[in-house]
């Protein structure tokens, strides 16, 4: 794991000590209260949380060697490294020691750590992060804050982690990825469970059989709607750490059975709405998506998340029958077709107007002369 490579070498094995004191090395604007605390993670601690831990879990065969209490041990040194991390990254502009870290201080290392932290098999159990900085103090800023505060320096995060305290929370978290799960889906709006059988055309079908694409302001990504031929979207950064949070935040919803398939299905929504580069430069220019990765990256990107799921409880059932209704009208083709053939632009219009009126006026000649001929035959 690379947390803890990174952790040994920064701390030179400081913590290497008997676990009943360890002493934690780290300079940051919580570091006095990590030590004054430090004499108090001992035995007490290691049971505390060996009692809240699940006994359906059991440790894996490559951690076999560890026992109960040295498996937590190790749980707790990840927790330490992780709280000090997020700390020094929430005062990194207000303590001047820091100019010289080389974590906080250097962007690829803050990006090399995040994707670490979002594996879903390296997730940490939230109750452990919760007990850990419940020693710090009482007057401290919300562990939720700590951790979403540092995933928000990604721009392609920054919107989920910022909006997530507009909105009333009422699941228990489990771990790192399931907190960043709920600053995606909280503020989905609507939800359906529906089976996923009416996929949609991709997005530039759409467009030709009539349907507008419009960029949505409402909060969370996945707030999707459909209302009078017009396909509103919340805009969704892509960069380089989209993939892997993707990736593992439907893994998680596959494995664990208390979370709804709702990332998975909006990654299904984009898979259908982008079949091609084309597809993405059309989204790009709608400023629907905002993209910092190829156009050809990005078309194969939600093709592979969800590559080998099963979805049960698809959210967007009754958004795709709609959409579908609308696109398999025969008449909103003909009218679509109207409008990009002849009404696209000023110049085919004034062409369409001009050829209106000759024709109009001469069916008024034509229909003139023969009523002429009609009651002045010989003239």
């Amino acid at each position: 794991m690379a947390v803890e490579i990174l952790m040994l070498k920064h701390w030179n094995g400081a913590w290497k000590q008997s676990f009943a004191g360890i002493r934690p090395c780290l300079l940051s604007a919580a570091s006095s209260e990590f030590l004054s605390y430090s004499g108090d993670i001992n035995q007490r601690h290691i049971n505390l949380m060996l009692s809240q831990s699940d006994p359906s879990i059991t440790i894996t065969d490559s951690l076999d060697h560890l026992n109960g209490n040295e498996f937590v041990e190790m749980m707790i040194i990840d927790g330490c490294f992780l709280l000090e991390l997020f700390q020094r990254r929430y005062y990194m502009y207000q303590d001047s020691d820091q100019a010289n870290d080389p974590i906080t201080n250097m962007d690829f290392m803050i990006q090399y750590l995040c994707h670490d932290l979002l594996l879903l098999e390296n997730q940490l159990p939230w109750f452990v992060l919760e007990s850990l900085h419940r020693l710090i103090g009482k007057n401290q800023v919300p562990l939720t804050m700590l951790v979403l505060n540092f995933f928000s320096r990604l721009s392609s995060m920054s919107r989920y982690c910022k909006g997530y305290f507009k909105h009333t929370h009422d699941e228990e978290i489990l771990h790192i990825l399931d907190l960043l799960r709920s600053a995606i889906v909280v503020p989905f709006q609507k939800f359906e469970s529906t089976e996923y059988d009416n996929a949609l055309p991709h997005a530039t079908a759409l467009l030709e059989a009539g349907i507008e694409f419009r960029r949505s302001s409402v909060d969370g990504i996945m707030n999707i709607d459909f209302k009078d031929g017009v396909l509103t979207i919340p805009q969704l950064a892509i960069e380089e750490m989209t993939e892997p949070l993707f990736r593992n935040l439907i893994a998680f919803e596959q494995c664990h059975h208390g979370r709804e398939n709702k990332v998975t299905s909006y990654a299904l929504i984009l898979d259908n709405l982008i079949a091609s580069s084309k597809d993405v430069v059309f989204l790009c220019d709608k400023q629907i998506i905002h993209n910092w990765l190829s156009a050809e990256d990005v078309s194969q990107l939600f093709g592979k998340l969800h590559c080998d799921t099963f979805t049960v409880g698809f959210c967007y059932g009754g958004l795709c029958a709609e959409v579908n209704n609308y696109y398999q009208a025969t008449w909103n083709k003909w009218l679509a077709g109207l409008k990009r053939d002849y009404l696209s632009n000023p110049w085919k219009i004034t062409s369409l107007v001009v050829a209106f009126i000759l024709l109009l006026v001469l069916t008024l000649l034509q229909t003139t002369y023969t009523i002429q001929q009609y009651y002045h035959p010989h003239q």
